[in-house]
């Protein structure tokens, strides 16, 4: 049996969604939107330091996007500084908790 979690939410940026409609094509729109959710999903499962190669993997799971096109978009997202990549001795990983702008404030991810 599942443990059932005490508060089982997923948070979204709400600046977040705006900001991918204008930084993406209209065509790549509900695919970049669904890398999102996925990454705000896995913020909620796993602690927030996630190995680079497995996010990549369970993205492409949870988004129903493909591996090559989750790795393009989460390499855009490291450009937009939406999440950050941590190198240390042990891999790279990425740091979950950088999923929000400093409070909201989603103008300081543009470039």
């Amino acid at each position: 049996m599942k443990e059932k979690r005490e508060y089982p939410k997923i948070w979204i940026e709400k600046g977040i969604p705006a900001f991918l409609r204008e930084n993406f094509k209209a065509r790549e729109h509900s695919a970049v939107r669904s890398v999102y959710l996925a990454l705000c999903e896995m913020e909620g499962n796993f602690m927030p330091h996630v190995a680079y190669f497995h996010i990549v993997e369970e993205i492409s799971k949870l988004s129903g996007v493909e591996t090559d096109l989750a790795q393009e978009y989460l390499q855009k997202f490291i450009e937009y500084n939406l999440i950050q990549v941590i190198f240390s001795n042990t891999g790279m990983f990425i740091n979950l908790y950088l999923l929000d702008f400093a409070g909201g404030n989603y103008e300081e991810g543009r470039k």
